[in-house]
C-alpha cells in the first residue's frame, strides 16, 4: 500500500476572473467536486464553508491530504471534506476563484483538483474620529481641531466634508471632496475663527459631518465633534484678573492655642505684652 500525503490548497486568488468558471474537477486518480452552489456569494469578516467530494479513482488505496490529518480512502471509495476559511476584512468586492487541490507526496501526478466561484459582495461603512483639539481658546483667536475620516469598507468611495459650527462662527476643513480606497484613511483640519467679543466664557461645538456621493451609497453617513472652553479677553483696566471666590474659615481651636502660648509669653516677658496682643489681632493661622 503506497500513501498518499496530499497537499490541499485553498486558494483565494488576488485578481478578478474575467469570465464565470462554474465548479470542474480535475481526475489524475484522485476526483474532486465541489458540492454545493456553483457560485457563492460571501461577506467580509465571515466564516464560508465549502464541501468537496474526494474520489479515489485508482485500484489502490491511498491517504489524500485533508486540512488537519491524513485520512485513509480505499480504492472506489469517496469522502466528503469541508473546507472553511476566513473572508478578511481587506478583501475587495468582486469575483474570486477558490480551489481546491489534492496531490500525492510521492507521486505528484496523481492529482485531484476543483475549482469554484465566490462573489464578495461590497461593503461600506464609514468612520468620522476627532484626533486632537484644545481645551481652552482665547476669544478672537483661531483653533485647529483634526479629525479622521476612515473607510472601514472594500469599495472605493467619494467623501463630502461638511461642517456644522455653534454661534455661526466660520470654520473651513482643508478638504472638502476626496476619494478613500478600501481601508483608506486621511486627516481633515478645521480652521475655526472665534469672536473676540465675547464678555462671558462659553462652551463652543463643532460637528464634522462625512457622506458619501455614490449614489447608491448616498445614505450612508458619519460624523464627529469636537468641543472647546472659549475665554474672553481682558480689555478693562479695573479688572486685570480672573478672579475665585474663596471662603476662610477660622477654628475656634487655633485662636485657644494661640492665646495659650501667647499667655505664658506675656507672664515671662511683660515688656512685650502689646507686640502679641498685636499679632494675635492681626494674624490668620
Amino acid at each position: 500500500m503506497r500513501n498518499l500525503i496530499s497537499i490541499v490548497s485553498v486558494i483565494i486568488l488576488a485578481f478578478f476572473i474575467l469570465s464565470i468558471v462554474f465548479a470542474q474537477a480535475e481526475d489524475n486518480g484522485v476526483e474532486v467536486l465541489a458540492l454545493g452552489p456553483k457560485v457563492k456569494e460571501i461577506k467580509s469578516r465571515e466564516v464560508v464553508t465549502f464541501p468537496f467530494r474526494v474520489s479515489n479513482t485508482t485500484n489502490q488505496t491511498r491517504l489524500p491530504i485533508t486540512k488537519d490529518f491524513p485520512f485513509k480512502l480505499d480504492k472506489g471509495e469517496s469522502e466528503i471534506r469541508l473546507v472553511s476559511f476566513f473572508v478578511p476584512k481587506t478583501v475587495l468586492a468582486g469575483i474570486y476563484e477558490i480551489t481546491y487541490l489534492v496531490r500525492d507526496r510521492d507521486f505528484p501526478s496523481i492529482s485531484g483538483r476543483c475549482s469554484t466561484v465566490v462573489i464578495a459582495l461590497p461593503f461600506v461603512k464609514l468612520k468620522v474620529e476627532l484626533l486632537e483639539s484644545p481645551e481652552y481658546v482665547v476669544a478672537g483667536e483661531d483653533y485647529q481641531p483634526r479629525f479622521i475620516v476612515i473607510n472601514e469598507g472594500n469599495v472605493t468611495i467619494t467623501i463630502v466634508l461638511e461642517i456644522e459650527s455653534e454661534n455661526d462662527y466660520p470654520a473651513t476643513a482643508d478638504m472638502v471632496k476626496f476619494q478613500l480606497l478600501p481601508g483608506e484613511s486621511k486627516t481633515a483640519i478645521v480652521t475655526v475663527k472665534t469672536d473676540a467679543k465675547i464678555n462671558r466664557e462659553l462652551r463652543y461645538r463643532l460637528e464634522l459631518k462625512a457622506r458619501i456621493l455614490e449614489l447608491e451609497y448616498s445614505t450612508i453617513k458619519a460624523s464627529a465633534y469636537s468641543w472647546v472652553k472659549i475665554i474672553p479677553r481682558i480689555s478693562s483696566s479695573e479688572d486685570q484678573f480672573h478672579t475665585i471666590p474663596v471662603k476662610i474659615k477660622l477654628r475656634e481651636e487655633v485662636w485657644r492655642r494661640k492665646a495659650k502660648v501667647n499667655k505664658a509669653f506675656n507672664q515671662r516677658y511683660p515688656a512685650m505684652a502689646h507686640w502679641t496682643k498685636r499679632a494675635l489681632n492681626t494674624s490668620i493661622f
